[in-house]
């Protein structure tokens, strides 16, 4: 090949490279981006969200491992935890009010996202996600690390609690009633007829009034271009099914995927909060109703 040609061939993969980019959640950021920042002055905390043993068998190098299966105990049906408990899980992990924190798990982004949820219901907004989680790390060739969890001085985050973003039972079940509210079921739509109750819980079904918007529908299910669909899809998407005018409360089965749906809908200008509690707490309560089948 020519140097000219060469150069040409260089120029298209920067254009190509340039409109992904753009095409973007903001939020997101590729591996080639977080090496970059890790190569910068300004401080990053990495946080490996995946369980222990996946973290010990290879991590992206300078992460710190928070099992978000731990932060979010599944004896208190991974409910958001107390605020004072969780600020000292981020003080341990090294957390300070004006880092730049960067997660990942495996490549879903489901636990990701749910602690990005979690920091900025805390009041800790400069949060990034890892697109395509350590998969795409692995694939990109970058370095991977298998050494010990790198010992931290502890943080200085002090919370600032954000409860806008944070639902309640009480508040879904007036949204129920309050036109100026939308609850948004995001769970595969058998889960939400009640024609399938793979979780078991005690009743099947929605919530009355809410409309379904599986989660899997955002993703592009490639390794290769991260798990979300480019912006430009994700608003066509969503814009032709929610109103901006109203605030958007999402759940699912616990809190997780409704997390990810969050993420989404706020980078694409929408109000939105998580019903922490979801279907898990929702389908328990007999005394709030259920329906079944279709809206």
């Amino acid at each position: 090949m020519r140097i000219g040609q060469w150069f040409l061939a260089l120029a298209c993969i920067w254009v190509v490279q340039a409109h992904a980019a753009n095409d973007r959640l903001s939020r997101l950021i590729s591996p080639q981006e977080l090496a970059r920042l890790q190569q910068g002055s300004a401080p990053v905390r990495i946080l490996d969200v995946r369980t222990h043993d996946l973290y010990s068998l290879g991590h992206v190098p300078g992460a710190v491992n928070l099992d978000a299966r731990k932060a979010f105990n599944p004896k208190n049906n991974y409910l958001l935890p107390p605020v004072e408990q969780l600020q000292q899980l981020l003080r341990e992990k090294g957390v300070n009010n004006g880092d730049l924190i960067v997660l990942y798990d495996q490549g879903e982004n489901y636990f990701a996202a749910r602690i990005l949820w979690a920091l900025d219901v805390m009041g800790h907004e400069n949060n990034r996600l890892m697109d395509g989680g350590f998969e795409r790390w692995q694939t990109a060739g970058m370095p991977v690390s298998d050494s010990d969890e790198p010992q931290l001085p502890q943080g200085n985050f002090v919370p600032s609690v954000q409860p806008h973003i944070l639902a309640s039972k009480f508040v879904a079940r007036l949204a129920m009633d309050n036109p100026n509210l939308q609850l948004v079921d995001v769970r595969p739509a058998e889960e939400y007829t009640g024609t399938k109750n793979p979780s078991n819980n005690p009743r099947s079904g929605h919530i009355p009034g809410a409309i379904n918007l599986p989660w899997q529908q955002s993703l592009q299910h490639s390794l290769a271009s991260g798990p979300f669909k480019p912006k430009s899809m994700l608003k066509a998407q969503y814009d032709g099914q929610l109103p901006k005018d109203k605030k958007i409360i999402t759940y699912c089965q616990a809190g997780g995927h409704s997390a990810m749906t969050y993420f989404i809908l706020r980078e694409l200008g929408y109000q939105v909060a998580v019903y922490d509690g979801s279907w898990q707490e929702w389908s328990r309560d007999s005394s709030l109703p259920v329906q079944t089948g279709g809206p």
